[in-house]
């Protein structure tokens, strides 16, 4: 197919990735044949055009990664053999490293021990870690959560529990961006950290009642055991600004119900102060169809997590804007750098076929966050 159209070498790399995209089946547990198709493109500029195609395509496995990973049942898909997927990115020259039970321990992670205590597969920390350039860090945190039974607050209907083998998609976008920008070979510090655990029910496991102590040093008392998310993530922030300050941060979770009540599916929740920041993810969504919608982080919410035993709680009143307090949560763990959170709640699966996508995982959020991470120069814009 030859195209004579302004911009022809990027309109083609899109036109690709779209078919890739769409095109894109998991396939672990069928026996369907996969019919492959070949297209050929006439280009006026074979060198850009490859260029371009590259750069998409490592894009497209990116987000075929998260998607893999997200579709996978929580049989397959623990904490242990996610960090396995993710040693596989060292032949991209990613750097990889696993935190264990007993390094958890050793660094006072609380909060991610507490949430996966309940689970015979111990809970992990990933750090995927390419290293493009020699500014400082750009951090992704993605919630690892591989399956949420709600913990002894358990997810009442078959529908919901049956849907939470995709509460890790927050580190599966994570890691599909990780590779994407190692496969392109881009030109930026990015350092992805995954807290993982399974959230399950036993007699070792989290009660509500509990108090339990974060790496920072914050008591939170666990009024909801299926508030579990915004535990493990504020560990990973936690680590992400130890151990490599970086100048922004990102952490992408399905956190809360609230988001997909108040935006559904087609828009994600963002939360920052940082105004450079919004614009720039708001931007980046809107470029490749991944659209945010910025949602409030007001000390009001933060109220709401008063506990009169603890340093704050891990819920806001029953019936509040439950997103939002869950974003003031996160913010106690976010530290000075500018930070986003985005709740893709809702927006990790699809229940039918898309234009871009077949039912099931989405891998949102790996073109806009890899979009984003091509555009900026951070240090100059933050």
């Amino acid at each position: 197919w030859a195209a004579d159209i302004p911009n022809s070498q990027g309109f083609i790399a899109e036109l690709t990735q779209g078919i890739s995209l769409a095109s894109y089946r998991y396939r672990d547990f069928t026996a369907k044949p996969r019919t492959e198709k070949q297209y050929h493109f006439a280009v006026a500029e074979p060198k850009v055009a490859k260029t371009n195609h590259l750069k998409s395509a490592a894009i497209a496995d990116g987000v075929a990664l998260a998607r893999d990973l997200t579709n996978k049942p929580a049989a397959e898909l623990y904490p242990e053999s996610f960090a396995d997927a993710a040693k596989e990115l060292k032949r991209l020259g990613v750097k990889i490293k696993v935190l264990e039970p007993k390094d958890l321990a050793k660094l006072n992670m609380g909060a991610l021990l507490a949430v996966g205590k309940g689970s015979e597969r111990g809970p992990r920390l990933v750090v995927a870690h390419w290293q493009g350039s020699d500014d400082a860090a750009v951090a992704l945190v993605g919630k690892g959560i591989t399956f949420d039974s709600g913990g002894y607050n358990i997810k009442a209907t078959g529908t919901s529990i049956a849907r939470m083998k995709s509460d890790m998609a927050g580190a599966a976008t994570v890691l599909g961006t990780v590779k994407a920008m190692a496969a392109s070979k881009a030109p930026v510090n990015l350092v992805g950290i995954m807290p993982l655990a399974e959230n399950m029910v036993s007699g070792r496991a989290m009660i509500p009642g509990d108090v339990i102590k974060t790496a920072q040093g914050l008591t939170v008392e666990v009024l909801n055991t299926d508030a579990e998310g915004r535990l493990v993530l504020a560990d990973g922030l936690w680590y992400a600004r130890e151990q490599y300050q970086p100048q922004v941060v990102v952490d992408v979770a399905t956190l809360t119900g609230s988001k997909v009540r108040a935006l559904g599916v087609e828009y994600a929740g963002l939360f920052s102060d940082s105004e450079p920041l919004v614009q720039q993810l708001t931007y980046a969504g809107q470029q490749v169809g991944e659209k945010l919608w910025r949602l409030p982080l007001d000390p009001a919410y933060g109220e709401e997590l008063h506990s009169s035993i603890a340093d704050l709680t891990n819920t806001g009143r029953e019936g509040s804007a439950g997103a939002s307090s869950a974003a003031m949560f996160l913010k106690r763990f976010a530290g000075d750098q500018p930070w986003a959170h985005l709740d893709i709640a809702g927006n990790a699966l699809v229940r039918s076929d898309t234009q871009l996508a077949p039912a099931g995982a989405t891998g949102y959020g790996v073109r806009l966050l890899s979009h984003w991470l091509e555009q900026h120069k951070f240090s100059e814009n933050q």
